[in-house]
């Protein structure tokens, strides 16, 4: 069985409300954060996706194979966005970008 589909990597939590995405820019762990964001966008049988709240990013050709695969990656991209900017649990209320300013990582800000 593939780990995409053992866990939902967007739903773990720490007692302290952090996200995986949250303490690794906390902890300014570049390379953590490069392979959590590549898991969501690139593993194969991510259950995460929702749909897309508009059709507004163009036409797809629902019949052709690269259209598809192009609307899976739009899904993957925008559930990509809401986990970044979701925010901690808690009474603080920080997402990814905060700890990475915070910390003034542009890299991780990129």
């Amino acid at each position: 069985e593939e780990t995409a589909d053992k866990f939902d990597v967007t739903k773990i939590f720490n007692s302290s409300g952090f996200t995986p995405i949250h303490l690794a820019a906390f902890k300014m762990q570049n390379k953590t954060c490069e392979v959590l964001i590549n898991f969501i966008l690139y593993s194969g049988k991510f259950k995460g996706c929702l749909a897309l709240p508009c059709e507004s990013n163009g036409p797809l050709t629902s019949n052709s194979e690269e259209g598809s695969e192009r609307k899976r990656m739009m899904q993957r991209r925008y559930y990509l966005r809401q986990w970044l900017n979701q925010h901690t649990q808690g009474e603080d209320s920080f997402t990814a970008l905060h700890f990475a300013s915070f910390h003034g990582n542009l890299n991780m800000i990129r």
